[in-house]
């Protein structure tokens, strides 16, 4: 990063200004730029490293799409915050460290929403609720998801009153994303208690919040994420639209992660609706993935989406299309890929569906006992969507009674008895 910004910082507000660069529209950007500076473009080249008869084709519209290369050299050179490029923050510590953060999951979404809105830890009110949203996320690993919920509700609402009474200008937007952030997560937890109504409220109040942020990114990530929770309580047609309105949002120098991500979801949307290019879609992800430069996490996607990642949705619409062969084998692939308590218990529910309708000697018992697996989780951590996905499972077996059956039922039976 540049030591000191060339870019004026009433520029850097400027919502014109910031809605360029997230739209990958450097002709407009660099224009306002000159405009504010009286730059030339040999100074632009020289601060970024990029060529002048480079910068002069994006003034001139000639270049409409740089590479991630060139924005990122871009942004550090002036002084740009890499996040309203659609880029990752760039990260002072080592790569151990960065690897140890995105391994902690849960807690990583919050921290990094730090980072990404030039926040400092500690450093006042949007540093205070990001960091309470990253604790709050931590505890929903290991916690029953109702007693967790109370205290997301509240947060929730804290952030919306301090981000209400901030107006207008840069804190406002850094607000909105920090307030985005806490309703995403408020959503996810309804969704996990199968409460759906509570869910899509939330889900559509981090929208509202990611729009008024500016993060284009954001704003594609909790869309995104509503589909992918239309599609998964059986609106797989809306949630097809609502991928499909994500996409759009994305600007042109969004991340590889960013599209494999949309294209896995909108895969599985399309399973559920019985379409069988719901596969070919997985296979032009994997190509993009094979020629992406970086498919390295970028925020809000603190994830790696690699090839087992990849295998793990292969295995859903397999399994959804009923190919069943090919769905336990892609679930042996992404079997070590890693995820939440929930999610893995999810992924092995659909994987004992799968194992069921093989009808090969032994699957009924393998069936139940992935079944039982997923349910221990459930009941645990006192998520009713794991639970009756489960119920779910056992209903959908065509045998009525046998010793596996037997125990799977005595296990859905216990947790009706007890307080999730």
């Amino acid at each position: 990063m540049a030591e000191k910004s060339l870019v004026p910082q009433g520029l850097l507000t400027d919502p014109s200004f910031v809605r360029a660069v997230g739209e990958g529209d450097w002709q407009t950007a660099l224009h306002q730029l000159v405009e504010a500076t009286s730059l030339t473009q040999v100074a632009i080249a020289a601060a970024t490293g990029v060529s002048q008869s480079y910068v002069s084709r994006l003034m001139n519209g000639q270049s409409q799409e740089p590479g991630i290369g060139t924005v990122r050299s871009l942004c550090d050179g002036l002084g740009i915050p890499r996040p309203l490029a659609g880029l990752a923050p760039a990260q002072p510590e080592d790569p151990t460290n960065r690897r140890q953060v995105l391994g902690a999951g849960a807690g990583a979404a919050g921290l990094a929403l730090l980072s990404a809105y030039g926040i400092s830890s500690g450093g006042g009110d949007e540093s205070l609720l990001a960091e309470s949203t990253a604790i709050l996320r931590r505890f929903e690993q290991h916690t029953p998801t109702r007693a967790v919920l109370g205290s997301a509700v509240a947060h929730s609402e804290l952030t919306r009153v301090i981000r209400h009474r901030a107006g207008e200008g840069s804190p406002a937007r850094r607000l909105s994303g920090v307030e985005s952030e806490a309703a995403g997560f408020t959503a996810w937890l309804y969704a996990d208690l199968d409460e759906q109504a509570n869910a899509r409220r939330y889900y559509r109040k981090a929208i509202k919040a990611a729009s008024l942020s500016g993060n284009a990114l954001l704003t594609c990530y909790m869309r995104g994420s509503l589909g992918q929770f239309a599609t998964s309580v059986g609106a797989a047609a809306q949630g097809r639209e609502l991928l499909t309105e994500a996409r759009t949002q994305l600007p042109r120098s969004a991340p590889p992660i960013a599209l494999l991500w949309l294209d896995a979801l909108e895969a599985t949307a399309l399973a559920h609706l019985g379409e069988r290019n719901a596969l070919s879609i997985l296979d032009s992800a994997e190509r993009r993935m094979r020629k992406a430069t970086n498919t390295e996490p970028v925020w809000p996607w603190l994830f790696h989406f690699d090839e087992r990642k990849l295998a793990g949705y292969r295995a859903i619409v397999a399994g959804r299309l009923g190919h069943y062969k090919t769905a336990e084998t892609y679930f042996a692939i992404a079997d070590h890929t890693p995820a939440s308590p929930k999610q893995k218990a999810m992924s092995t529910v659909a994987r004992a569906s799968i194992v069921a309708s093989s009808r090969t000697p032994g699957a009924i018992d393998q069936a139940c006992a992935l079944a039982i697996q997923a349910l221990a989780t459930g009941r645990t951590l006192g998520s009713e969507r794991v639970i009756r996905a489960v119920s779910r499972f056992r209903s959908d077996l065509s045998i009525a009674r046998s010793t596996a059956t037997t125990e799977l039922d005595r296990q859905l039976s216990m947790s009706y008895e007890e307080d999730l």
